[in-house]
C-alpha cells in the first residue's frame, strides 16, 4: 500500500479519504469520502452518552443501540460482503439518511460478483500534527467480465446479543475492476490537530 505523507495544508479536523490501488500498489483513485452518514453519529452518541440511540440497520429497520452493546467493528472476514468495506454499482446521490449501498455487489465468482478479502485495520500512527489509520480490503474479479464500481461503503456490526449492521459511510467513487484483476480499497481516517 502506498502511504501518502500528511498534507500540511489541510484544515484542522476529521478527514476521511477513499483510495483505490491496483494489484501493484499503484493508486488509481483518491478522493475525499462523501459523508459519514446518520448511523455513525447515532452509534457514537449511544456509546458516549451511556444511554441509547436508534439508527436504521442495513435492511432499513430501526434498531436500538446502547452502551451495553459491543463497540462497532468493521473487520469482516474474507468472503463476508455484509460488512466492512463494501462496493456496489448504484449511482444515486449520497444522502445522510442512506442505510445501505444502492446496489451492493455480492461475494462470489459468478457474473457481477467479486471475491471479498478480509477487511483489516492498521495501527494508529502519529506524524507531527496528524493522527491517522487505514481500513483496507482487497477485492478480486474472477467473474468473466470487467465490473464497474460506482459506490463504496463502510458497514459496521454492533450489538453483543443481536448483532446489527449499520452503514457508516457511503461515497460515490467510479472505477473498474478488470476481469482477472484485484483492487485494494483503502479508507484513510485522519485527524489534523
Amino acid at each position: 500500500m502506498l502511504i501518502e505523507e500528511p498534507r500540511n495544508i489541510e484544515p484542522k479536523g476529521l478527514h476521511t479519504y477513499i483510495h483505490v490501488e491496483d494489484e501493484h500498489g499503484n493508486r488509481i483513485l483518491s478522493k475525499k469520502a462523501e459523508t459519514l452518514v446518520r448511523a455513525f453519529y447515532q452509534i457514537l452518541y449511544g456509546h458516549m452518552s451511556m444511554g441509547s440511540s436508534t439508527a436504521p440497520d442495513t435492511t432499513g429497520a430501526s434498531q436500538t443501540i446502547t452502551r451495553r452493546d459491543d463497540s462497532p467493528s468493521v473487520n469482516a472476514a474474507s468472503g463476508d460482503a455484509t460488512f466492512g468495506i463494501v462496493v456496489g454499482t448504484g449511482a444515486t446521490p449520497v444522502s445522510m439518511l442512506d442505510y445501505n449501498l444502492a446496489s451492493p455487489i455480492p461475494h462470489g465468482t459468478g457474473s457481477g460478483q467479486l471475491l471479498y478479502g478480509e477487511t483489516s485495520i492498521t495501527p494508529v500512527e502519529v506524524i507531527g500534527n496528524i493522527v491517522r489509520f487505514y481500513i483496507t480490503r482487497l477485492l478480486t474479479n474472477t467473474s468473466g467480465a470487467d465490473i464497474m464500481v460506482n459506490e463504496v461503503g463502510l458497514i459496521a456490526v454492533s450489538g453483543a446479543t443481536s448483532p446489527y449492521k449499520f452503514l457508516i459511510d457511503r461515497t460515490l467513487a467510479t472505477f473498474i475492476i478488470p476481469n482477472g484483476s484485484s483492487r485494494n480499497i483503502i479508507y484513510e481516517i485522519r485527524v489534523v490537530l
